[in-house]
This record gives C-alpha cells, structure tokens and sequence, in this order.
C-alpha cells in the first residue's frame, strides 16, 4: 500500500513490528472513518497490509475502491496510497 509514500527506514520498522498496526479509510468527503485493525508484511522497502476479517470487511473494499487510507501503528502516523 505504499504507492507514493515516502517511508523512514524507522517508521517500516516501526509499522512492521506493532502488535496492532490499524488502518482508517477514507469517507467520500475526505474525512477519515474509525480506524480497524490489520496485518501488515514488510518486504524490503513496502509495506502490504491484510485484513484481520478478510476480503469482505469493509474498509478493505473501500480502500480498493479509493486506494488511499492512513495507517497508525506504535506513534507511526502515515497517509497511504495505492499506486
């Protein structure tokens, strides 16, 4: 999910190893909705994300509907964008 996002060796790190990485997507106005808790795999320099609840939960279809979000994991804040 990192398309254009330009991450810190610290916050892949950061991100890779929280025990509860949770990621918001975003309302058709921009606004972000609650975040929900995900799983993320850290290949080199990218991170993909998976859904606790799978390929139905709703933040996951809306994110590939908008391919955008922001993540949250141990102090690590990031807009995310899916190229």
């Amino acid at each position: 999910m990192a398309g254009g996002t330009a991450w810190t060796s610290d916050e892949l790190r950061t991100i890779a190893a929280a025990d509860e990485p949770r990621i918001a997507s975003l309302r058709r106005d921009g606004t972000l909705r609650s975040p929900t808790t995900i799983c993320v795999v850290r290949p080199g320099a990218d991170l993909y994300v998976r859904s606790v609840s799978g390929r139905d939960s709703g933040w996951y279809r809306r994110v590939q509907q908008r391919h955008q979000g922001h993540i949250e994991a141990t102090g690590v804040e990031k807009d995310v964008e899916r190229p």
